[in-house]
């Protein structure tokens, strides 16, 4: 996708986001910047991806379970949990 006349826009243009539900109750949202400033020609979902990755190691003693999901499709990307990658693989398999 090339840039938009008036540059990117988390909410509008992340391709990816993360949602972490937090040990003392709170529930954030956070968007993925897949790219490098406002005014980049394209976008990198790669680069989003790893940057939500990062945010779920820093918070990992904060938080409980962290979800990163596509905005458009909302198919899950990772779940974590305490900072941990999760194998969805095993977790679907138990239900």
């Amino acid at each position: 996708m090339n840039r938009p006349h008036d540059g990117w826009k988390l909410k509008r243009d992340s391709e990816t986001y993360l949602i972490v539900n937090f040990k003392d109750g709170n529930v954030r949202t956070f968007y993925s910047r897949d790219w490098k400033s406002q005014w980049s020609k394209k976008k990198d979902r790669a680069l989003g991806i790893r940057e939500l990755k990062r945010l779920v190691v820093k918070w990992a003693t904060k938080s409980n379970i962290a979800f990163i999901k596509d905005r458009t499709s909302g198919q899950m990307i990772g779940i974590y949990n305490e900072g941990k990658e999760i194998n969805r693989r095993n977790n679907e398999s138990n239900r």
